[in-house]
């Protein structure tokens, strides 16, 4: 996730995203990274638009269980998916006992 992330915030930049502007931002957050990977989202991203990128990650995400998700107009799943609803979370939980252990660039 954080290889797409990296990917995305370069592509803002509107040029063509190189793997060398990737890992100027992961060395810019002190983040370890596989130059392997950086390479491979490149050449899998290369050549498409940021907005067809995240049509495409809505669409995988359109048919999960979750609230906030919603399937769009441009996605059509091959397959009906089961989708259940997710019962509204209990507020008195506090931010601690949410903390999963990592961060966004871990």
């Amino acid at each position: 996730m954080k290889y797409i992330a990296a990917y995305m915030l370069s592509a803002l930049t509107g040029n063509v995203v190189k793997p060398i502007d990737i890992e100027k931002i992961f060395n810019g957050v002190g983040v370890q990274y596989e130059r392997d990977t950086v390479i491979e989202v490149c050449n899998k991203f290369d050549g498409r638009s940021i907005e067809s990128l995240i049509n495409a990650g809505m669409c995988e995400l359109a048919f999960l269980p979750a609230r906030t998700v919603s399937a769009t107009p441009a996605c059509t799943p091959t397959k009906t998916a089961n989708v259940e609803s997710v019962d509204e979370e209990d507020d008195s939980v506090s931010d601690d006992e949410n903390d999963m252990g990592f961060g966004l660039f871990d």
